[in-house]
């Protein structure tokens, strides 16, 4: 079976297993513009409809309030958390599409990888 290749650049080719390809560039547009706002998605949805709303009326802020917050944000049906999420994803992407904000090049700081005990090799491309 010859190769396909998916939105953000990943190769599939699929036979008996399922094999993918993934580049640098596709890598980077799955985590970077895709998942990453997806979870951004989640945080807002959590702030606007769980913590926001809030009020000392609710209940008392003895305790573990945020435990107690996020038991209210999980107990919301997790199609309407993920439609959430995946429309504010989508939302962010054209808007910063949009403003020429991404894509950006990648950006590797030399020094704070030394900082932090951390590989150049192990960031670059082989």
């Amino acid at each position: 079976m010859n190769w396909i290749v998916l939105g953000h650049g990943h190769k599939i080719k699929s036979d008996r297993d399922h094999t993918i390809q993934p580049t640098l560039t596709s890598c980077r547009a799955t985590q970077l513009y895709r998942t990453f706002l997806h979870e951004l998605g989640h945080w807002v949805d959590f702030r606007e409809k769980v913590e926001r709303p809030f009020t000392a009326s609710d209940g008392d802020l003895q305790g573990d309030l945020y435990g107690r917050l996020l038991s209210r944000f999980h107990n919301r049906p997790s199609q309407e958390k993920e439609q959430f999420a995946h429309a504010y994803a989508e939302r962010m992407r054209g808007q910063l599409t949009a403003l020429k904000m991404i894509p950006f090049d990648r950006q590797i700081n030399r020094d704070r990888l030394a900082e932090d005990k951390l590989r150049f090799e192990d960031f670059s491309p082989s």
